[in-house]
């Protein structure tokens, strides 16, 4: 296994990011619930186990941000 080093200033800018997207996706799971019944039940059960996986620290990683749109587009 491999390991870098990063330095300090660019780890929290990673930390900051991190802490930016949760609560972004904190709103938008908070909105989600509150417009539930129009969701389809196999997109809810697809964003859950995309939720757990971030939660175990599993990421998807985008080279663009194309492929970002298009990744909450398809969801």
């Amino acid at each position: 296994m491999n390991t870098i080093t990063i330095p300090k200033t660019e780890y929290r800018k990673l930390v900051q990011t991190q802490k930016e997207l949760m609560s972004q996706f904190e709103k938008l799971e908070k909105i989600i619930k509150e417009s539930e019944p129009e969701i389809r039940p196999s997109v809810l059960r697809r964003w859950e186990r995309i939720s757990k996986e971030m939660d175990k620290s599993r990421s998807i990683r985008f080279k663009s941000v194309k492929e970002v749109k298009d990744f909450f587009r398809n969801l």
